[in-house]
C-alpha cells in the first residue's frame, strides 16, 4: 500500500465514522448531511483522479468504495 493509499484509506473512514455518527444524531440539520454527501461525491472524484479509473467502474476495480 503506498502512501497516497493510506490516506485515501483515512479520508474514507472519517467520511464514513462522521456519517454513521451524524445518522444517529435526531437534530442534524440537513444542510450537514447534504454537505457530508457533497464531500464524498468529491472523495470519489478524488480517488478516481489519483488512481487514473473512470468514476464509473471504480465500483468494479477498489473494495469498499461503494460504502460511501
Amino acid at each position: 500500500m503506498t502512501y497516497n493509499q493510506i490516506d485515501f484509506e483515512r479520508i474514507h473512514h472519517a467520511l464514513e465514522n462522521s456519517y454513521e455518527l451524524l445518522q444517529k444524531q435526531n437534530d442534524v440539520a440537513t444542510n450537514t448531511l447534504s454537505e457530508l454527501e457533497k464531500a464524498k461525491q468529491e472523495y470519489k472524484s478524488a480517488w478516481s483522479f489519483a488512481t487514473s479509473i473512470d468514476e464509473r467502474y471504480i465500483s468494479y476495480t477498489t473494495p469498499n468504495i461503494e460504502e460511501l
